[in-house]
């Protein structure tokens, strides 16, 4: 999304670069999808034991936004939109997303993006996407396996270990010890690795294995100035 704006942007004919118009929306752009992946983040977990600090969660109360306010991540106006009765804390990332597709709309109107009816629908497909992925992670997390399936494969695995050293001595004898081991390591890290896929963010307080948030909200922000910063100056003159 990033990337067709910032080579769509409308440009001064005679110096090349983004007219300030298109300038700031690129800024508000950007602005509004690095809000959108902190509100979406902050809406997949809640304070646990494994948090370094604050819980993201945060973010999506009163407090939080405030202190987005304070920090210039939103501002007065987008506050008041935000914390809107009819917005669920865990939704208002809908609405930034929203916002995003209403700049979009605006400025073509306007005549900010020079772009067609072939980049307007990619763009839109591409909002849309977003908006499914995101979905998907949320569903993803909602639908676990049943806990019996998880204590069922436990119990196979530890039945599996204790047995296998009785198993395999018959035809082994002494290499069994050492085999025994390789099998310990290898279903029972395989277990505790796949149980960490129940709860990937912490939110029920298992420590291993867990996703960071901050590293994927980084990620993120990074690419939302990626692609203007890249095409801020071009190796031909546009008046050509």
């Amino acid at each position: 999304m990033s990337m067709l704006i910032a080579v769509h942007a409308q440009r001064d004919a005679s110096t090349g670069k983004f007219t300030p118009n298109a300038h700031q929306m690129l800024e508000d752009v950007a602005r509004w999808i690095r809000l959108y992946h902190l509100l979406f983040w902050a809406g997949q977990v809640k304070p646990s034991r494994g948090d370094v600090g604050v819980s993201f969660s945060v973010l999506l109360t009163e407090r939080g936004l405030n202190a987005l306010v304070a920090r210039k991540a939103i501002t007065k106006s987008e506050y008041a939109l935000l914390v809107n009765d009819q917005l669920a804390e865990t939704e208002r990332h809908h609405a930034v997303l929203e916002w995003i597709i209403a700049r979009f709309i605006t400025a073509q109107r306007n005549g900010l993006l020079l772009g067609a009816v072939a980049m307007e629908s990619r763009f839109l497909e591409e909002a849309c996407k977003l908006r499914a992925v995101c979905a998907s992670i949320s569903d993803d997390a909602a639908a676990r396996m049943p806990l019996s399936y998880v204590h069922l494969v436990q119990l196979l695995v530890d039945t599996l270990v204790a047995l296998a050293p009785f198993a395999l001595y018959p035809k082994l004898g002494v290499l069994t010890v050492m085999l025994s081991g390789i099998l310990v390591i290898f279903f029972r890290g395989f277990v505790q690795l796949s149980k960490s896929f129940l709860d990937p963010f912490g939110n029920d307080d298992s420590l291993s294995e867990n996703l960071n948030v901050n590293t994927l909200i980084c990620e993120s922000n990074k690419g939302s100035v990626r692609w203007s910063k890249a095409i801020h100056d071009l190796p031909f003159s546009t008046s050509e």
